[in-house]
């Protein structure tokens, strides 16, 4: 879940055509008080991870982000957008073995969205003709060459 909040700020501002001047500013807002430690913990992700993850997010959507700020506010909810790159970044960034852990727990998640059917309908849309991921899938990205399709 770290990971997407980062992901959703991202998609949260507007995006243009040209280098960011100065590196992309969020600030998070805890939605109540009980996610203030959370809150915490992603601006400290975001202060080590924000530059490589920009650049990561550039790379695998050829896009450009704006310097900001934006705000990431609570009820905002891109996954189903979000899920159809955010594999290839997190392969980019601390490889594919992470990767795969990270859309294994987050299919496994439940509550404001379907985790698993919003993974399985990214992961059939990027895999094109490629046979659909499945928690049982042993077939890694590298072998099929398909974008963000785990092995798990």
């Amino acid at each position: 879940m770290r990971l997407t909040a980062l992901f959703v700020a991202m998609l949260s501002t507007t995006l243009v055509g040209q280098e960011p001047a100065r590196p992309l500013q969020i600030n998070f807002t805890a939605s109540a008080e009980s996610f203030r430690a959370a809150t915490s913990e992603y601006d400290g992700i975001w202060a080590s991870e924000g530059p490589r993850t920009v650049a990561a997010m550039e790379r695998a959507t050829g896009l450009r982000f704006e310097p900001g700020p934006i705000g990431v506010p609570a009820e905002v909810e891109h996954h189903s957008i979000i899920f159809l790159f955010v594999y290839d970044v997190w392969v980019e960034l601390w490889g594919q073995s992470t990767a795969d852990e990270q859309v294994a727990i987050e299919r496994k998640r439940t509550g404001l969205v379907d985790y698993d059917g919003l993974w399985r309908t990214a992961l059939e849309l990027s895999a094109g003709s490629a046979p659909a991921a499945s928690s049982s899938s042993s077939e890694s990205t590298a072998s099929r060459g398909a974008p963000c399709t785990p092995s798990v």
